[in-house]
């Protein structure tokens, strides 16, 4: 396990997966006086059932209706909705501020969800599947706005949310156009949703140069891409593959300027959990 260190507050609220088919919201019992210290980034083992203050998590609500096993949730930055991913094949979204119900099922993909990511705005939900796809979703209109194909069962996913990539030199806006995905096939990809039809970038000899391709930028991995984290200075991403490698990649360049194992072991690397500073007002200083 590789931590980093980050003062920060700790959010009361967990949402639970669960290889059932039901989802849980779960709540510290007290959050008043969080500890100084706590993870920033946590790769491999997992400490959300094991409060560091003693007191137990309080079971808040059970959300139904998903047919299939419960794969990935995340909250929206608003607060107010939820999403979930399915081996149903579905995207739902939930109510968490008022009723606490099932608000849409959100339906296209051909297999199972592997991971979701929300726009900071709370308006867009990105989801990544098992069909080879990447979709982006209305949440105002629930309408399916987005199909890109991708190389490999898609693993991971996540939106720049700095909104200004160096090789486009963008401005930093409110709606991200720019989203990252990691795939079995052991590929780390940039897609810009304003030009799909721009052809992959190739990075080593047996990257695709297809001229439809809707990857911005693909890059090589020398394993399975299994989580990643977008910086939000809108250049590097980390990821987290099947050969307990946790790596800092500067797509500008397209290459690795950091590599640290997983421990001795090298067990595989299943999630990457980064934390944010806090102010004494709340809001986030970095």
């Amino acid at each position: 396990m590789v931590w980093w260190y980050l003062e920060s507050h700790e959010s009361p609220w967990f949402a639970k997966e669960t290889l059932r088919k039901h989802l849980y919201i779960t709540a510290s019992s007290s959050h008043a006086n969080p500890p100084a210290v706590v993870p920033n980034v946590i790769s491999g083992g997992s400490y959300r059932d094991k409060p560091r203050d003693g007191k137990p998590f309080q079971l808040k609500y059970e959300f139904k209706g998903h047919t299939g096993a419960v794969y990935t949730v995340q909250f929206s930055p608003s607060g107010l909705l939820l999403g979930s991913g399915s081996f149903d094949k579905t995207v739902r979204i939930w109510d968490t501020a008022t009723t606490q119900k099932e608000l849409a099922v959100l339906k296209s993909h051909t297999l199972n969800i592997s991971d979701l990511c929300w726009t900071t705005d709370s308006a867009t939900l990105l989801s990544g599947a098992y069909d080879q796809t990447c979709k982006t979703w209305d949440v105002e209109t629930l309408r399916l706005t987005g199909s890109f194909e991708a190389e490999g069962f898609v693993q991971c996913v996540g939106w720049d949310h700095n909104g200004e990539f160096g090789l486009f030199k963008s401005v930093i806006c409110e709606n991200s156009n720019i989203f990252f995905y990691g795939t079995s096939r052991n590929v780390l990809a940039m897609i810009d949703i304003r030009a799909p039809q721009l052809s992959a970038t190739p990075v080593s000899p047996t990257t695709s140069t297809s001229s439809d391709a809707p990857a911005s930028i693909l890059i090589r991995n020398d394993a399975m891409v299994n989580t990643l984290y977008v910086s939000r200075d809108g250049v590097h991403v980390t990821t987290g593959d099947s050969l307990g490698a946790l790596k800092v990649w500067d797509v500008r360049n397209r290459r690795s300027i950091v590599t640290v194992s997983n421990e001795l072991s090298k067990k595989p690397i299943s999630n990457i959990v980064v934390g944010r500073r806090y102010g004494t007002s709340g809001t986030a200083t970095g």
